[in-house]
């Protein structure tokens, strides 16, 4: 076999080996992950006693260093969802009834949710009930964020728009808009990142 065919053949193994946070190499889950200069990630145990990339064959000169979004991506997936109150299930999409204060399923809002009894009962997506729960207010206004300033990067609520000069006015945007914006912009960065990875690996 060719080096090349070689060297792409374990490259192919060892990218099996790593599958959603798994780690085959330890049979476990990341724990401390860490990134090789090649810029692999493992378990800082798993690395601590070679000399190269299991991936790659790069050196592994000195210290490795921390991966704190590998880390945090981790910790977050284990962050407990919210499941149906009836049927302890997760199936999306989920709801949130506000006058019950519980979770529920698609299945579950239709079956339990759509007798008369219930007709006043306040049910929006999962999601939403998410956005009112953590939203904030203006600490000089007391009044709810609502737009956005593209020139500050500052929040602001309908008193901070009603007091800000009408020619600076325009850079505030709703926040639903930005969000979209941001999320966009992100995703045009990733694509980058992602091409700049593809291109670092070959």
């Amino acid at each position: 076999m060719p080096n090349r065919l070689q060297k792409l053949h374990q490259r192919l193994n060892a990218y099996e080996m790593m599958v959603d946070g798994m780690l085959i190499l330890a049979a476990n889950e990341f724990s401390s992950p860490v990134r090789l200069p090649c810029q692999h990630n493992y378990c800082r145990e798993c690395v601590q006693n070679r000399k190269t990339c299991p991936v790659c064959g790069t050196a592994i000169d000195g210290e490795v260093c921390p991966d704190n979004l590998l880390s945090f991506l981790i910790d977050t997936s284990h962050e407990t969802a919210d499941i149906c109150a009836n049927c302890d299930q997760i199936s999306q999409p989920m709801h949130f009834c506000e006058t019950c204060q519980q979770a529920l399923c698609n299945r579950c809002r239709h079956s339990t949710h759509q007798a008369r009894m219930f007709a006043t009962h306040r049910v929006v997506p999962l999601e939403e009930r998410a956005r009112v729960k953590g939203r904030m207010t203006c600490p000089t206004h007391g009044e709810p964020y609502i737009l956005y300033s593209m020139e500050s990067r500052n929040l602001a609520c309908i008193v901070c728009f009603n007091n800000a000069a009408f020619d600076s006015r325009h850079h505030l945007v709703q926040i639903d808009a930005a969000h979209k914006m941001g999320c966009e912009k992100l995703d045009k960065a990733t694509v980058k990142l992602r091409a700049f990875q593809v291109c670092f690996i070959n």
